[in-house]
């Protein structure tokens, strides 16, 4: 469809979603497209979109192809975070559609999105295209992100961009030390005389831009877009990292990647595949002849030509294996690519695309990046290199980026780039490639060039220090103020006058490449010009001339100007005013030289540093306003003196010895100048008054708002037409966004809870003014009266002024930053309301808010201040405190002088604020503030009064206006006249201290002025008063048309009595608004329930958001049971208590207390021992966050018993999540309390927060249960934030469970007598273990259940801390019990529980079978035989010592996995002895074991959960009088370890990474591709030659450490031999070999001691200094002491310790597998504790689960205190076997970089049992491996699970099949057969349009019915969703590969039940991996082997069928197993 503007593309497509909306599925994805017939203005487009959604997610890109494709990406409709995922999803996509984003350097993370909305346009049309699945719901999401305005409206004019404040080069020295080895190493020569082959490599660097202020990403891209040639636009925002760094799909970050490259990595268009070779950089020349130089330097440089010979090459090889996708390449000639800055080598490539675009599109990708120009050569090496080298990550530099899609794609090299990154910074990166000839210094001066691409954008702050005169500078600023405003069209007519103004705009070219300059001869030709500019772009060009008869040849083009609406800046330069009417050379009057014709016409004096230049400023900013604002041209003229040229010294033409005098500090200082000369932005940003701009500036305010911390409201003069309408809606847009009012005298300060009272008084506090300095100012109405408030804001960052003459200049103090211009202020008022009203609660707020509750305390004060000064005598305050304390209302008009200053200071309510105030609305003339006229004026405006107008006039005033009295016009209209004897205003001037006549030429007094016989003359009622009661009294009379004369006291006492006021209210303010917020109030506030007299004292602690009175209810109860026996006292939390408002809390985010637990502990500790006397506290309990304090105090003061209720307890690490999402909350909870000090109803603002705080899972829908529970714990909770909200937020964020300093209460609370309530249907806490559960409560225990807390309370007092309960999971001992020992009968507790307002009783029993005084009893021991063969080129020379030879081989690894299950607990261990290594064999190993077993059937041992597995070992040696052979103590030691961490609930590790070293066997001399921090390479047992090939092949392979392992191959002399071998022949080769492992043959077999091979290894150190680590040695001294470990200690001290240096032995290699995990970890803590040797963990090929155990063990021992380094650990065999037992796999867990994630690897291990691991042990048949093998790649399983906060379990997984589509979708839609495959399907049965459905887990068994529906679109498969019972639903999905196969795709989406937690230890997690890694999985690939057994019985081949079903039925009867475990009670 072809459409002509934005709106009607807008509206087909919300026509056109409704439609899909109401039929479409919910995923199926539509592409809707429109086409407009001409390019549109794409990017300020994007910038408004940013704008008003700056959260979503954007991608641009322009291309400098020959079709110039611009795109816009809007919004994520799908994302992806890896390239790898497109090839799947991009099949998917609707024709035409496109994945858009980028790939890392590196390739490990990828962000490609599906916009939701996409613009393409090339030179002839637009396309827009909405991506959507059509639902109503995306349909609202689209219509709310997306902004609906006139694309054709926007403006293409950028904002400019702010100049460089700092530049600094990051780790510049990593960077040149780079280089110099780089090329070092490509220059060093080996023994044959070849060199490196390292190539080349592209080493980069970084640069960090930062700026004093922000600019938008789209003004740098259109920047670079208005300059042509400059290459290829992009920029993207980047999604959100976790703290692994890796990246939060499509989560927006507040970074963008942006960037200009010239480069181009490939490109498939029209059948067509382009790429090029582009390397060898030059920059451009200054002038022509330079940038020609440089040219032919760049064509003639070997080097740069080698590095594009180097890419070319590579290019080639990759296009070559393309074929057959691709035709012959076609190479152009070489060519040098020209861009703004650089110039490069360049050669194109073009191929015809034959077919498999896709593929070939994945193939080129994976191949051409990086290529050599970004990389190196060779492409591994250069990439190590880097990453070794570079001290950062590159990201997405020099890494893809584009788009692609199934027929297209368009990728681009990310160079030239930068990312903008929060708080102003851009950091650049830029590199250089590195070849045999390359310097450092060439080098680094590319570098420099490429960041020119991105940095020249930025200027350096304009300071004017450097001008050489007043004109240049003067000059200087104006340009650069027309350029900032968008000036781009400049025509210069030459001229001597006009030079300062020439010179500028020639300056101004060089800095802003976008602006043109053009010389004109003919004034008038240059005029026009500008006319025809103006016409065509509706923007200003500025015509520059000369003096004379310059500025009349301007004339005709000024009139057609005006008459035909073209704006227009006419700059014209003229003589000095002392050169005018003078008869001087050139000299004529230019002073509105024309006239009307012009906006606008400013006749500029000579520039000069007493006027400082921001007016300059303000003057050229206006005039482009005008100009653009009116369309008309507008006139500045300017008169210069000598000198005109930029030069200093004597002035040309002077007199004498005259001399150019400029003070540059002088002419720019102040804070205006210092925020334009580093914002970059004009000195006013002005929105336009047209309408459909108001709602941009309207948005553009909201951002602001939000933006700002300590906002200000100051309202000016409204006039008072619209007084009655703007003053409601500025109190209702104060109390919205939480901004104090400043307010100019009115009726909005009597009517409007939010303003500032006595602000002028307060901000004349020199201490006030400072502390309370606002961040942002909105202005509205204008002028403001007061001076003290109008210099109050020229410090202010953001000052935006509201105002509804466009044509009006407001800004006095030049302290405007933005000027919004409305011809309706109300209308915007109420705009700015709702849009402010529809953010949440807290988004907008001022800290300054605490003034005005505090300013109010100011009322009583002032009054009594006035009062007193003169208690007898009228004075001019008591005017206005009397007119305040009227109750009619009146109109109010002020006469200029006195009456309207003292209203300004005086006139604000002394009371409660009422709807009925003493004036409705309030005149004054303050225009030109004259004072004649004031009674006219005041006459007309009492004619449109509703009300009585009252007029307040001085008598000078009244003087000049009395004839006006005569016209009886206005009969509602009483005058009070101010009489004190003549002008008192001008007693306050300085000129009335100076002896100047003062009586007679200024206050011109008054009292031959007789106003009565005045009053009497003119017929006017008159009445005198002269006391402030007299006053009172005649307006209470009411009396109008009444003329009052006040009398008051005479002017010099007037101005003492202001004096000495402001003395005493700045003494006050001083004195009483100052305090040391750092300091703890003095007293908490405590409540004592009970007298002193008891000799025990209970304290009592409430939870956050609480008080003291929470506990009321449950102490009423609870004394009832504990009689006098107790004092119960409760005291408010710290931050909990009502704390005065301060204001220099306001100078600060925190009150600077801190309110972590432990302080508060100690602040209520330090309360109760010093102001309450109770220095013995005897028992805590405290509620929620109260139980956590409460177990500080028990900590820090030994009290015996704690209580804790509604408490999370489980010992934790540092949460940053829940730490960062409290800080979150807390600042929006600081936010609503300001927000509430300025509202008229405080407690409806903390309801929203109130419900959703309430609506939580864990108060169990208290709403909903009991309403009247709830709502009366909302009016408390409302109360306690409204009084003390502030701090209670601070609270929040210190006291956060997720800070690690919270919890050192947690660590020890086990250790005393303590009890944990928990309300059951509390779903976070009720988990926890040793809490006691309230039935049918929540988490407000205190108020649901109060009786049965107290009874829990009374019986825990009672008992001394114990409670009648189970607690064997506190405490227990090591021992072995008999059976007849044991009494296995289960444990009652009577549990009294409350329910609504009646008492019942439960008996709740706990299961304790099997269990026993803290034991828990061994219930079986089983096991299971493995084997698993190892890779045939990895499985020789394996063992130990003499054993490990090279010809030996091991072709399996066998073993057992053995189970110790305990109660509900399992334990797995793994016994596999090792030929060469154990003495005992498997069958020696399975006979211990069997003997074990049956004992344990015999017998009844137990175990402790505090158990010491060496001694418990030991004692069943006894009992079975055996002695363990060392695999079989091993494997027990691992099932005892693992069942312990089952049983006690902690997983087997916290560390994060554990490095793991690399393996090089003897028969695996291929590279390594997997990266190690370091790698093993078997040595020795072979020849020489061998072993030195095994070592460089090694160093090949890893540019990081190597270890060499020779098990004892050599005598002295052949390690000596194979030393010298090593030593020279390879670069740094001694540095990088860490050391050899056991060098030397077994010293003197028969008679070995350790001190013997010591001693020989010292001597073999001594001789090559290679260090040795201790294997097999260590081994021998553990056999030699019989496993004594005292021996084995104190042999250990005396060979290390004694008088001995052992400097050679450079770690222990320590062997669990031989060893044992008990005297590995003595011997291991001694090493490293003691000894301060390293110490390596090593395996002995164990299968992932023994690995596991071992890395387990590594973790321990790495995190011992203590500082011996840490080394990479032995653990990578599983890499030489062919299956693990472990599913997924041991390997899936180590990262790309060599170290394995011990946490994650943890958490699948825990409670993993043994029918798990006997569904993944390898099968003992040949064939089968055969088949897996072949497999393997195609039947890989691939899944990823989410959560969200509603607890939905989200399931994503694929798998291989190796049968058709419509084959899987028949077979899988036969839902009664589901149970076949699903072994956790119970039974599936249909039950009309419904399935009825039964599943069992861990015995549970659940049910649901669902309705399902078959699809065939987009391909066949069937989804579901649950109507009834357990809450899921689905959709399978069978994508066809080819013909015979598919991939089975699958997405549950389900809502767990409760009662499933317990089952998983209390955490969603664990379930979570058990439906990924197994439910899920198992009934996958259970589902492809029944159809593979079905179909091969369907064709015949019985006996392939029934090998399959016999393979399934044995895989379903260990899986059914695993599921129907009875169900776990902790």
């Amino acid at each position: 469809m072809t459409v002509a503007s934005w709106f009607e593309a807008w509206q087909w497509m919300q026509r056109a979603l409704n439609v899909l909306s109401s039929s479409s599925e919910n995923d199926t994805l539509y592409r809707l497209e429109v086409t407009f017939s001409r390019r549109l203005q794409l990017l300020p487009w994007l910038k408004s979109q940013l704008q008003f959604d700056p959260e979503q997610h954007f991608f641009y890109l322009q291309t400098a192809t020959e079709d110039a494709e611009e795109i816009v990406a809007w919004g994520i409709q799908q994302a992806v975070d890896h390239t790898s995922a497109l090839w799947d999803d991009h099949r998917q996509l609707p024709p035409h559609a496109r994945w858009y984003g980028a790939q890392t350097f590196d390739g490990d993370m990828a962000q490609w999105v599906l916009p939701m909305l996409e613009w393409r346009q090339n030179a002839t049309h637009t396309v827009l295209a909405l991506h959507t699945t059509g639902t109503r719901e995306e349909a609202a999401r689209i219509a709310q992100s997306i902004k609906t305005r006139y694309l054709d409206d926007v403006g293409s004019i950028s904002t400019p961009l702010p100049p460089v404040v700092s530049k600094t080069d990051l780790a510049i020295d990593a960077y040149e030390q780079g280089v110099e080895e780089a090329i070092a190493l490509m220059q060093q020569e080996n023994q044959n005389g070849e060199y490196s082959d390292l190539q080349k490599v592209v080493l980069a660097r970084q640069q960090l831009l930062q700026f004093k202020h922000p600019f938008h990403v789209v003004d740098l891209l259109h920047r670079w877009k208005q300059e042509s040639g400059t290459g290829n636009l992009f920029a993207m925002a980047l999604w959100d990292k976790k703290d692994d760094n890796t990246i939060i799909t499509s989560t927006r970050s507040s970074s963008c990647f942006v960037g200009c490259t010239p480069e181009q990595l490939f490109r498939i268009h029209n059948c067509t595949v382009t790429t090029e070779a582009l390397a060898g950089t030059r920059p451009r020349g200054s002038h022509p002849q330079e940038d020609a130089d440089l040219l032919q330097e760049l064509v003639n440089s070997p080097k740069d030509l080698d590095e594009n010979a180097c890419t070319a090459r590579y290019i080639e090889e990759v296009l070559s294996r393309q074929q057959p996708s691709i035709g012959p390449f076609v190479t152009s000639q070489t060519f040098v690519r020209r861009t703004r800055h650089l110039q490069h080598i360049c050669r194109t490539y073009q191929a015809p695309v034959w077919n498999n675009t896709s593929t070939l599109i994945r193939n080129l990708l994976e191949q051409l990046h990086p290529t050599p120009a970004v990389c190196g050569l060779p492409l591994n090496m250069a990439r190590d290199y880097i990453r070794r080298v570079e001290p950062f990550s590159r990201d997405y530099y020099a890494g893809p980026i584009g788009y692609i899609s199934p027929t297209e794609c368009q990728l681009l090299v990310g160079i030239r780039s930068a990312v903008l990154r929060p708080k102003q910074e851009l950091l650049l990166t830029a590199g250089s490639g590195l070849v045999l000839n390359s310097t450092l210094r060439e080098e680094f001066a590319e570098t420099v060039a490429k960041f020119q691409v991105v940095a020249s954008w930025f200027s350096s702050p304009l300071s004017l220090q450097s001008c050489p005169n007043i004109n240049t500078a003067w000059a200087t600023a104006v340009v650069e103020e027309f350029v900032r405003c968008g000036v781009d069209m400049v025509f210069i007519c030459p001229g001597s006058r006009s030079t300062p103004l020439a010179v500028a705009w020639a300056w101004a070219r060089r800095q802003h490449p976008f602006l043109k300059v053009i010389s004109c001869h003919d004034e008038r030709a240059a005029a026009f010009r500008a006319v025809g500019y103006g016409k065509a772009s509706g923007r200003p060009a500025v015509v520059v001339t000369s003096s004379g008869t310059a500025v009349a040849n301007l004339l005709p083009a000024v009139l057609e100007a005006h008459q035909d609406d073209s704006p227009m800046i006419v700059l014209t330069a003229d003589r000095p005013y002392e050169h005018r009417d003078i008869a001087a050379n050139q000299a004529m009057d230019q002073v509105k030289l024309f006239g009307d014709k012009v906006a606008w016409f400013r006749d500029v004096l000579p520039p000069s540093d007493e006027v400082n230049v921001v007016a300059a400023l303000s003057d050229a900013n206006y005039a482009h306003y005008m100009a653009l604002e009116q369309q008309q041209p507008v006139h500045i003229n300017v008169q210069f003196r000598e000198n005109l040229a930029p030069e200093g010294g004597p002035v040309r033409g002077g007199d004498g010895d005259a001399v150019e005098r400029y003070n540059a500090t002088r002419f720019t200082q102040g804070p205006a100048f210092a925020r334009w000369s580093g914002s970059g932005q004009p000195l006013i940003q002005r929105h336009s008054s047209r309408a459909q701009n108001n709602d941009v500036a309207a948005a553009d305010l909201v951002q602001w708002l939000q933006n700002s911390r300590r906002g200000l409201l100051v309202v000016g003069q409204i006039p008072p037409s619209q007084q009655d309408e703007v003053y409601p809606l500025l109190d209702q847009l104060a109390q919205t966004i939480g901004f104090p009012i400043v307010a100019t005298s009115s009726s909005l300060r009597f009517t409007s809870h939010a303003v500032v009272w006595f602000a002028e008084h307060l901000l004349a506090c020199p201490n006030v003014r400072d502390a309370l300095q606002p961040d942002f100012i909105l202005q509205v109405g204008a002028p403001l009266l007061s001076t003290t408030v109008t210099s109050y804001l020229k410090e202010t960052a953001q000052h935006v002024l509201l105002q509804t003459n466009p044509r009006r200049r407001v800004d006095p103090e030049y302290s405007v930053t933005h000027s919004i211009s409305t011809p309706n202020l109300a209308f915007f008022l109420e705009t700015l309301v709702g849009r402010t009203s529809e953010l949440p609660k807290g988004s907008i707020s001022s800290a300054l808010t605490p003034l005005v509750p505090w300013s109010r305390t100011l009322a009583p004060v002032m009054k009594e201040f006035l009062l007193q000064q003169s208690p007898d005598r009228l004075t001019e305050p008591q005017i206005i405190l009397a007119l305040a304390q009227q109750s009619p209302q009146q109109a109010l008009f002020l006469s200029n002088s006195m009456p309207i200053r003292d209203a300004e200071s005086f006139l604000y309510p002394y009371g409660e604020i009422i709807a009925s105030v003493p004036m409705t609305v309030t005149g004054s003339n303050r225009g030109v503030s004259g004072i004649d006229g004031i009674i006219a004026t005041a006459q007309g405006f009492a004619l449109n009064a509703d009300e009585p107008t009252q007029l307040i006039i001085g008598d000078v005033s009244a003087l000049h206006d009395s004839n006006s009295f005569a016209f009886a016009s206005a009969p509602k209209l009483s005058t009070l006249i101010v009489n004190n004897n003549g002008g008192a205003i001008f007693s306050f001037l300085p000129v009335a201290q100076h002896d100047v006549s003062f009586e007679e030429f200024f206050s011109t007094p008054t009292q031959h002025v007789d106003w009565e016989a005045t009053a009497r003359g003119l017929g006017v009622q008159y009445k005198k008063v002269a006391s402030y009661e007299a006053l009172l009294n005649q307006w209470e009379q009411q009396n109008v048309n009444t003329l009052v004369e006040a009398v008051v006291i005479s002017r010099d006492e007037n101005v003492q009595l202001h004096r000495d006021l402001t003395r005493k209210i700045q003494s006050h303010v001083n004195e009483h608004s100052w305090m040391d917020y750092t300091t703890r109030p003095r007293i908490l506030p405590l409540k004592q329930y009970t007298s002193n007299k008891a000799n025990r004292t209970l304290l009592l602690l409430h939870g956050w958001m609480g008080c003291k009175e929470d506990w009321d209810d449950v102490v009423e109860k609870l004394m009832v049971h504990i009689g006098d026996n107790w004092n119960i006292v409760s005291i408010d939390l710290p931050g909990h208590s009502q704390v005065e408002p301060s204001i220099e809390s306001i100078d600060s985010t925190t009150s600077g207390l801190n309110y972590s637990v432990s302080a508060m502990a100690e602040w209520i500790g330090d309360c109760l021992a010093q102001d309450y006397q109770l220095k013995d506290i005897h028992a805590v309990a405290g509620y929620s966050l109260g139980g956590r304090i409460g177990l500080e105090l028990s900590r820090l003061y030994s009290i015996p018993q704690v209580t804790t209720i509604s408490s999370n307890l489980e010992p934790v690490s540092a949460d940053t999540g829940r730490a960062h999402r409290d800080d979150k909350l807390s600042q929006q909870l600081q936010r609503i309390f300001h927000q509430q000090l300025v509202a008229t109803n405080p407690a409806t603002l903390w309801g929203e927060f109130l419900e959703s705080w309430y609506s939580a899972p864990i108060w169990g829908n208290m709403k909903e249960r009991r309403p009247d529970t709830y709502r009366a714990i909302l009016e408390r909770r409302t109360e306690i934030l409204q009084r003390a909200g502030a701090s209670i937020a601070q609270v929040l964020s210190e006291a956060s469970p997720g800070r690690l300093e919270n919890h050192r209460c947690d660590e020890c609370y086990f250790d005393r007598r303590h009890c944990l309530l928990i309300g059951e249907l509390d779903s976070k806490y009720a988990l926890q273990s040793n809490a006691t559960l309230i039935p049918e409560s929540g988490h407000a225990l205190l108020w649901e259940a109060p009786t049965t807390v107290a009874l829990h309370l009374a019986e825990f007092l009672s008992c001394n801390g114990t409670l009648n309960r189970d607690a064997i999971q506190n405490s227990a001992t090591i021992s072995v019990e008999k059976p007849d020992a044991i009494t296995p009968d289960p444990l009652d507790v009577n549990i009294t529980t409350t329910s609504s307002d009646t008492e019942r009783s439960k008996k709740l029993p706990i299961p304790t079978a099997r269990q026993h005084e803290g034991h828990l009893i061994v219930d079986s021991l089983d096991y299971q035989i493995f084997s698993i063969p190892l890779l045939n080129d990895r499985n020789q020379g394996l063992g130990w010592g003499a054993s490990a030879t090279a010809t030996s081989t091991t072709q399996n690894r066998t073993g057992m996995i053995i189970e110790l299950r305990v109660f509900n607990y399992v334990g797995l261990g793994e016994v596999s002895p090792l030929k060469g290594v154990h003495a005992e064999s498997l069958e020696e190993a399975q006979v211990q074991i069997q003997t074990l077993q049956e004992w344990f059937r015999l017998n009844v041992p137990s175990v402790s959960l505090m158990e010491d597995i060496d001694a418990l070992l030991d004692t069943w040696e006894q009992y079975l009088d055996v002695s363990w052979h060392i695999s079989v103590r091993c494997g027990l030691e691992m099932a005892l370890r693992s069942l312990l961490w089952h049983a006690n609930g902690i997983l087997p590790s916290s560390k994060g990474l554990l490095p793991l070293n690399g393996l090089q066997t003897r028969s695996s001399l291929s590279p390594q591709t997997q990266k190690w921090p370091s790698l093993k390479i078997k040595v020795g047992h072979d020849s020489l030659e061998q072993d030195q090939a095994a070592i460089h092949q090694g160093f090949r392979s890893t540019l990081g450490k190597i270890r060499a392992d020779a098990n004892r191959a050599w005598d002295e002399e052949g390690a000596l031999e194979f030393a010298a071998a090593i030593e020279g022949w390879e670069l740094q080769a001694r540095d990088r070999l860490e050391y050899i492992e056991e060098p030397l043959r077994k010293v003197n077999d028969a008679t070995w001691s350790l001190e013997q091979q010591i001693e020989a290894l010292e001597r073999f150190y001594l001789q090559t200094s290679i260090p040795y680590a201790l294997d097999e040695s260590i081994g021998d001294l553990v056999q030699v002491h019989r496993r004594d470990w005292q021996e084995i200690r104190e042999k250990l001290r005396t060979i290390f310790t004694e008088g001995r240096s052992r400097r050679g032995c450079a770690c222990f290699v320590l062997k669990p597998a031989v060893l044992g995990f008990a005297l590995t970890t003595r011997i291991a803590t001694l090493a490293r504790e003691e000894l301060q040797i390293p110490v390596v963990i090593s395996s002995c090929m164990e299968s992932g689960l023994g690995l596991a155990h071992a890395a387990f063990l590594a973790g321990e021992i790495d995190a011992l205190p203590n500082n011996t380094p840490t080394l990479a650990h032995g653990l990578s065999t599983y890499s030489i076997l062919s299956a693990d037992l472990l599913s997924p796999p041991f390997a899936s867990y180590v990262n790309a970089n060599g170290f394995l994630n011990i946490q994650s690897l943890g958490r699948a291990l825990f409670g993993l049992n043994l029918d798990e691991v006997r569904t993944v042990l390898p099968d003992f048949c040949d064939s089968s491996l055969q088949l897996q093998q072949e497999h393997k790649e195609e039947d890989n399983y691939r899944a990823g699970i989410s959560s969200n906060r509603n607890e939905e379990i989200s399931i994503v997984a694929s798998l291989h099949l190796p049968f058709s589509a419509e084959t899987a979708h028949a077979r899988f839609t036969d839902l009664p057969q589901q149970p076949r495959w699903s072994p956790w399907i119970t039974s599936v049965e249909y039950q009309g349009e419904m399935s009825e459905w039964r599943m069992n887990v861990r015995g549970v068994s659940l049910s649901w019915r669902a309705k399902s529906e078959v699809r065939r679109v987009p391909y066949l498969g069937i989804q579901w969703e649950s109507v009834d019972g357990l809450r899921n639903r689905g959709n399978v999905e069978f994508v066809p590969d080819s013909t015979t196969s598919c991939k089975m795709q699958v997405r549950i989406i389900l809502v767990p039940p409760a009662l499933l937690k317990p089952l998983f230890h209390g955490a969603w997690i664990f379930l979570e991996d058990y439906l990924r890694d197994k439910l899920v999985q198992w009934s996958l690939e259970m589902f492809r082997d029944v159809v593979k057994a079905d179909l091969a019985l369907e064709r015949g081949d019985l006996e392939l069928g029934d090998a399959l079903f016999n393979a399934v039925e044995g895989k379903a009867t260990a899986i059914e197993a695993t599921l129907n475990m009875e169900k776990s009670f902790e």
